[in-house]
């Protein structure tokens, strides 16, 4: 981002947010004691990004992680402050859990010397709170860390009584499932955020993987804060807490870093149950190009990819060599001719039976199933659209150690041909 566009857009908060107008003069003042004291010791400022649990949870646990390794031999003392974007925060609880390990400060001084800071290059070493490759773990500190946030001897109690009455007992293993549809966006955004819509996918394809985990002794607890379907199962083990009246801020970080793996569509909610390093299994993601490849715990399957012209499904190859590889909008995959479809119940049974079996060390890998991941990789690789963000630059994507579910490639070879 060059300085121009930096300070347009600093010019255009101020414009948007007039009280920020009065505390700049303090700002800069306060900007240059913190250059005069940086010989002494480095005083950074950053916003949590608070207005989306995904980005509120994983940007900032992989900068903190990063620092831990990079920077743990740095010679000068380190002061970070950080504010809170957004109030109300999407989340209460993961507030109230960051609050304990970082300095969080009020806004109204630590917004615009913020502002001043990220306004220039010169000044990014006072710039603090996310990783220059934002929510992608490129340096795969995740699996080399434990997690930042932690729960307190209360709310372990409180999580545990509280399972009970939605009838889960003491100690039963538990799998959360999360699947997006458009309510959530409509509520937040109105028809501005209808462009994710390709992202949208119907609960009721995930009852039988659902089945499949209850009949195996786990509890399925369907998340969401607003949903547009109720996830209609009769097992008891199956349970819609996005519907019974039960849901809670506290309740959704607790289940999230507590169950025994995540399955998702691909939104910001997976980020949770990543941050406290709990395996997750994507079904239904796009786009391609940003495939949770840097989690060794992750399997993953993407939607169908179908030319409009000829009705025939893409592989691997042709889609990397597609506009779909990077596409963020409905308009950009009706543009490039392709239609989305959702991964079968079987399909997703398959991939979510696997993440299973591996936490249950029940599964084994034959000799093509190596050779078709490492193709999977080979191909992705071999794709810059795909490990580079072509607008920003940004690498996407270090070593790929996450895995394409294992029976979609040995029933469906072409794909990765």
């Amino acid at each position: 981002m060059t300085v121009k566009v930096r300070f347009k857009i600093a010019i255009s908060i101020l414009v948007s947010e007039k009280n920020l107008i009065a505390a700049m003069p303090i700002g800069i003042v306060l900007v240059a004691l913190i250059k005069l004291l940086r010989p002494f010791v480095l005083i950074r400022i950053g916003f949590l990004r608070s207005d989306r649990i995904g980005h509120f949870a994983i940007n900032h646990e992989i900068f903190l992680c990063e620092e831990k390794v990079f920077k743990k031999n740095r010679k000068i003392k380190t002061l970070d402050f950080y504010y809170l974007g957004r109030v109300p925060v999407c989340n209460e609880q993961l507030a109230t859990m960051w609050r304990r390990v970082l300095r969080v400060h009020s806004p109204f001084l630590l917004r615009p010397i913020s502002l001043i800071l990220r306004s220039t290059p010169l000044l990014s070493e006072h710039v603090c709170g996310d990783s220059k490759f934002q929510d992608r773990d490129v340096n795969h500190v995740l699996d080399n860390s434990t997690s930042t946030l932690s729960f307190i001897d209360e709310e372990e109690v409180l999580g545990k009584i509280t399972l009970r009455e939605f009838g889960v007992p003491e100690d039963s293993k538990f799998v959360c499932l999360i699947v997006r549809d458009d309510l959530y966006t409509q509520n937040l955004y109105g028809t501005f955020g209808d462009y994710h819509n390709y992202r949208n996918c119907d609960i009721d394809n995930f009852v039988l993987a659902a089945e499949e985990l209850a009949n195996k002794g786990i509890y399925v607890l369907r998340m969401g804060s607003a949903v547009s379907k109720v996830f209609k199962v009769a097992n008891p083990k199956i349970i819609d807490y996005a519907t019974n009246g039960m849901r809670s801020d506290f309740m959704d970080i607790y289940l999230a870093a507590k169950c025994l793996f995540c399955i998702t569509t691909g939104l910001g909610f997976d980020s949770v149950p990543t941050v406290f390093r709990r395996p997750v299994v994507f079904v239904n993601h796009t786009p391609v190009g940003y495939l949770h490849t840097f989690l060794k715990t992750s399997i993953f399957l993407t939607k169908h990819h179908i030319n409009s012209n000829d009705n025939q499904e893409l592989n691997l190859r042709e889609i990397l060599n597609s506009c779909a590889v990077d596409a963020f909008s409905s308009d950009e995959y009706k543009n490039a001719d392709i239609r989305l479809l959702e991964n079968t119940s079987d399909e997703i049974r398959d991939v979510v039976l696997e993440m299973f079996e591996r936490i249950q060390g029940s599964w084994t890998d034959n000799r093509e199933d190596e050779f078709n991941q490492k193709r999977f990789r080979q191909l992705l690789e071999a794709c810059p659209k795909a490990m580079i963000d072509q607008a920003s630059g940004r690498q996407l994507h270090g070593r790929i150690v996450g895995r394409y579910g294992t029976k979609y490639l040995q029933d469906n070879s072409w794909f990765i041909n």
